[in-house]
């Protein structure tokens, strides 16, 4: 049989199975998971994806968070996880420190560079900031909207310190 994983399969999933009788589709979904043998790794990642885009924050980094005790030189992992603390605003010191371990291993990474520059943003660095998402936005391979909301609000920001 072919294994074949969609990479939103947690959010087709979610479509499809509101969180009414959660415990019970997150099992369904685990299952699923374990049939195109995902490591548990890649099943809590996916957990944690499901549950960020649910906006059940508190979760997403439960999940996240056992994800990188798995795997903790996983850079995405690294990255899912420090982009939930600094976009939640929960720890942007420790979403910092988690981006830059997930930049040593890949330093031009268009989606880490983003979060790397969110989190600055957040943390009022504004010019910093903007230095990276502009990298960040030429290294894209393809329109990315999220990274395009962030280098706006950045660069509306700096215009009225400037302005």
């Amino acid at each position: 049989m072919l294994k074949l994983v969609h990479p939103y399969l947690p959010i087709l999933v979610h479509c499809h199975f509101p969180f009414t009788k959660e415990n019970e589709y997150i099992q369904r979904l685990i299952s699923l998971l374990e049939e195109y043998l995902m490591s548990e790794a890649e099943i809590s990642e996916s957990l944690g994806s499901l549950y960020k885009y649910a906006q059940q924050l508190d979760k997403a980094e439960e999940y996240y968070r056992q994800a990188l005790s798995l795997a903790p030189e996983n850079p995405f992992y690294l990255n899912n996880l420090a982009f939930v603390l600094i976009d939640s605003e929960t720890n942007i010191e420790e979403g910092l420190e988690l981006v830059d371990q997930a930049l040593d291993s890949i330093p031009d990474h268009y989606v880490i560079l983003d979060t790397k520059g969110w989190g600055l943003y957040k943390q009022g660095k504004y010019t910093e900031a903007l230095e990276i998402l502009e990298k960040c936005w030429e290294l894209k391979p393809i329109y990315n909207h999220l990274i395009y909301t962030h280098l706006e609000e950045v660069s509306n920001t700096l215009s009225k310190k400037q302005g």
